[in-house]
């Protein structure tokens, strides 16, 4: 359902479920804890991407996008994205 990571799947929903149910914005967020199984940092190594490729190998960014623009598509994965 999502141009990412399989493994980022479920993080990507929920985040999305939270924001819509709890009508949340960015400004509402001040962190975010994600608890993974310790077996994602290999799928998942990039925390902070600059590059758009390598944001759909990191949980951190997947879940960010979905807070902050409620929705994951191809676009959210461009350069300029990621560096937003």
């Amino acid at each position: 359902p999502y141009p990412a990571c399989g493994r980022s799947l479920r993080a990507i929903d929920a985040a999305l479920t939270l924001r819509e149910s709890l009508g949340l914005s960015a400004d509402d967020i001040d962190r975010v804890i994600i608890d993974a199984f310790p077996d994602y940092v290999h799928t998942l190594p990039h925390v902070a991407p600059t590059v758009g490729f390598h944001g759909k190998f990191s949980l951190d960014y997947c879940v960010g996008t979905a807070l902050l623009d409620g929705e994951v598509v191809l676009d959210s994965f461009t350069d300029v994205a990621a560096n937003r």
